[in-house]
């Protein structure tokens, strides 16, 4: 088991259980009953269903996610290279502090329904529910 803050080494750590294995990316097209419930500063988005959604709406993006249920943080873009680690930069078990979050990233990239990819920088980014289970402080993300 890694103390806070240490770099994850293997891959096997970034298994979540039921709910799968962390890919690198989000993958936002079809998860059902969007928007999920927000709370701890989230921002309601909407899950596209199928290509003839609004095209605006993101369908995959980097993943810039920390999660207080399993004490990983991982974000492909910080500002000094990429971040993978047990804890990283949110060391407590409570919901995303978005202000800590942003001190430590720089930007993503965020690919849309229509097909284009924008480069994204942490100024202009929110904080979102992960994803839609009811265990508490599961998974926040920034896109």
């Amino acid at each position: 088991m890694s103390e806070p803050g240490q770099t994850v080494q293997h891959a096997k750590r970034w298994d979540v259980g039921e709910y799968g294995f962390v890919i690198a990316y989000n993958y936002l097209g079809g998860h059902t009953r969007t928007p999920w419930p927000t709370e701890g500063g989230s921002s309601a988005w909407i899950s596209p269903q199928k290509i003839t959604d609004d095209s605006s709406l993101p369908l995959i993006t980097d993943m810039n996610d920390w999660s207080p249920a399993y004490g990983n943080t991982f974000a492909p873009h910080g500002a000094r290279g990429p971040i993978l680690r047990k804890w990283g930069f949110l060391q407590r078990r409570r919901a995303g502090n978005f202000a800590e979050a942003k001190s430590a990233l720089s930007a993503a990239n965020i690919g849309l329904v229509d097909g284009s990819v924008n480069w994204k920088p942490i100024s202009q980014m929110k904080q979102y529910r992960g994803w839609s289970s009811q265990l508490e402080n599961e998974c926040w993300a920034l896109w």
